[in-house]
């Protein structure tokens, strides 16, 4: 007797916490496109990578646990059906020569003006186009964490869960990255060669403002940064870039994609 209102508040309570799942899902919709958008090679690719993510996830809400994170849940199904879909020229990350240093693209500008100090002199000569031109220029592997870690605002035990890799090799990759971007990023706005940065710099700057330094180094990091005046000038450079780029790689969900995902909802019975 007691059977068909027991399974009947059981339907009741599965469907209201799918649409509370949806809901949750498509709140996270314009970060999930940031990630997808550079990630792809176009907008039409990013639009039908989105699409599938959330078809995907809709389809298998049951198997998210409520509590852990969505986003990274999200972006987890965005990144595994990335490489499904064949994105990648080739699975082994891309090996390119690193002439640049950590600090390529300011000594680059630095030679060429009056000195780099702060963001307005990265925007003088940078433009969002040329952000995005030098993100696809990157590496699929090494995009894959730069987008997470430097634009999606993951941390690094986040983005190694998402890409299933250790945390070191995403430090690794990132720090490639990096490297790669900032090249490009110097060629598109100047182009020539560069000077070497101090070796301090060089080993603690992508620690040091990724805040993943011990007490100890850090203080060690901050004593330096003290001392040294150029180092002080390059890491404020370096923060400001990161800050530019994240703001110039920003790209507002298209309104139809939008519609199209809310139409993915399973409807209910």
């Amino acid at each position: 007797m007691d059977a068909e209102p027991k399974e009947a508040q059981r339907l009741a309570t599965e469907a209201r916490d799918r649409v509370r799942f949806e809901e949750d899902a498509l709140a996270l919709s314009d970060q999930v496109y940031r990630v997808a958008r550079h990630l792809a090679s176009s907008r039409e690719d990013a639009d039908e990578l989105v699409q599938e993510t959330y078809a995907r996830a809709f389809r298998s809400w049951r198997s998210f646990q409520p509590g852990t994170n969505m986003r990274a849940w999200l972006l987890r199904i965005l990144t595994n059906l990335n490489i499904d879909r064949g994105r990648r020229q080739q699975r082994a990350p891309q090996m390119q020569p690193l002439e640049a240093n950590d600090y390529f693209l300011y000594d680059r500008l630095a030679e060429n003006g009056d000195g780099i100090s702060d963001e307005e002199q990265v925007v003088e000569r940078l433009s969002q186009d040329d952000i995005v031109t030098a993100l696809s220029a990157v590496p699929h592997d090494f995009r894959d964490v730069l987008v997470l870690v430097d634009l999606g605002d993951f941390s690094y035990a986040d983005a190694a869960q998402i890409l299933d890799i250790p945390v070191g090799t995403v430090m690794s990759r990132l720090h490639r990255g990096r490297r790669i971007l900032k090249r490009e990023l110097a060629e598109s706005a100047l182009g020539g060669d560069m000077k070497d940065p101090c070796a301090h710099c060089e080993e603690m700057m992508q620690p040091y403002l990724d805040h993943v330094l011990t007490d100890e180094e850090m203080a060690r990091a901050e004593a330096h940064l003290a001392e040294c005046v150029d180092c002080r000038r390059r890491y404020r450079f370096e923060e400001s870039l990161r800050i530019y780029v994240r703001k110039a790689a920003t790209e507002q969900m298209p309104a139809e994609l939008r519609q199209k995902l809310a139409a993915l909802r399973i409807p209910l019975e």
